[in-house]
């Protein structure tokens, strides 16, 4: 029987079910960021276990077997609730946000929030921006970290500048606002990186790697919004989350799904080292990698949509294969995991064959 994992490692999404008893089975941290810094890695890493709630329910006790074998090649944390905190009677999150979640449906949705008029800014920014230094927020990060040796580790938090924003605001009313009340989008903004830099400041005293960011910019055929105005407006607060994570020697790791060629350039502008997860039925993959593979490191390409659900397994070990081969450049460059949650509809077969595949193509004499 494998040990308990610790309590606080629900601190870590991808990890809850592993701990460091597994260790022995993760590339060591500085192949990871030979990976990531192209200097010639001996295997490809991967993040193995990237899988929907639904998918989860479906095949728990086989899942949490595969993932004790094979576990990700960094462990994500994410920071805590502080000490005592709780949700109010709305049911909202530290920003004033509240979700509904449909019975019997896939994920949630935003319900609401407190900054439902401008008018409420000042109140609003006073009290509902978190405070990334409250006690009970980083207490578990240095644990982990020293529980595991030698092992890649990043900082993690869901809901950059963009999300974040469009969950207090609504997706609807942002694109509105940043037509119409740009001083206040500005303001709200400013606040919220000043956020962001306590995290990445706090996560670089816990000794960890990188920090790990999504912000979801991309819907199947494009940006969500003009280039232009995303340069206005977030490329220089993504630069300076980017510098301070620099400034404090971690890499700079960003989630953002869709179609986001038209700002991949200004990202590695800005800073950023590796981006996830490009989306095979988004992206063209083979113009990503043509045009930034000096510049980037690439991580996940395995499609979900349709290549794990409608493949067989023989040809999901040749498709690993060739997606290692065209993300993983001469010196490396290409961290392999799926492009974005397994979906339920995906034969259990198939996720068998990923990561077996996974180790076996990414392994340097394979790539020979």
């Amino acid at each position: 029987m494998l040990p308990q994992v610790p309590h606080y490692y629900r601190h870590c999404p991808y990890d809850r079910h592993v701990g460091p008893h597994a260790n022995q089975q993760r590339l060591p941290k500085e192949d990871v960021r030979r990976a990531i810094e192209r200097r010639d890695p001996e295997q490809v890493p991967c993040w193995f276990n990237w899988f929907s709630r639904e998918f989860w329910a479906l095949h728990e006790p086989r899942l949490v077997e595969l993932v004790q074998a094979n576990p990700n090649d960094f462990i994500m944390v994410l920071p805590a609730h502080p000490t005592g905190w709780e949700p109010d009677e709305q049911g909202a999150n530290e920003f004033g946000v509240w979700t509904h979640r449909a019975e019997g449906g896939v994920g949630g949705q935003r319900g609401g929030s407190y900054l439902d008029d401008w008018d409420k800014l000042d109140w609003y920014l006073k009290r509902y921006i978190p405070d990334p230094d409250s006690p009970g927020r980083f207490d578990h990060v240095p644990k982990i970290v020293a529980e595991n040796p030698g092992v890649y580790v990043a900082g993690h938090w869901a809901y950059g500048p963009f999300e974040q924003l469009h969950a207090i605001r609504g997706m609807e009313q942002l694109f509105v606002d940043l037509y119409v009340n740009r001083k206040d989008v500005l303001m709200l903004g400013e606040h919220l990186v000043e956020y962001y830099l306590g995290l990445v400041r706090n996560f670089g005293r816990a000794g960890v790697d990188a920090i790990f960011f999504t912000d979801d910019w991309g819907w199947q055929g494009s940006l969500l919004i003009d280039p232009a105005m995303w340069r206005q407006f977030f490329k220089p607060w993504y630069r300076r989350i980017f510098d301070e994570t620099h400034r404090l020697g971690m890499h700079t790791i960003l989630h953002s799904c869709g179609n986001i060629t038209s700002i991949v350039g200004d990202l590695i502008d800005a800073g950023l080292d590796v981006l996830n997860p490009i989306q095979p039925h988004a992206m063209d993959a083979r113009v990503v990698v043509r045009e930034f593979r000096d510049h980037l490191t690439f991580c996940g390409g395995i499609d979900v949509q349709h290549f794990l659900v409608s493949s067989s397994p023989e040809e999901v070990e040749h498709g690993i294969a060739g997606i290692i081969r065209l993300f993983d450049g001469p010196r490396g460059g290409f961290i392999a995991s799926p492009a974005n949650s397994v979906m339920p509809e995906t034969p259990l077969a198939n996720v068998e064959t990923m990561f077996r595949a996974l180790r076996q193509h990414g392994r340097r004499r394979a790539r020979s």
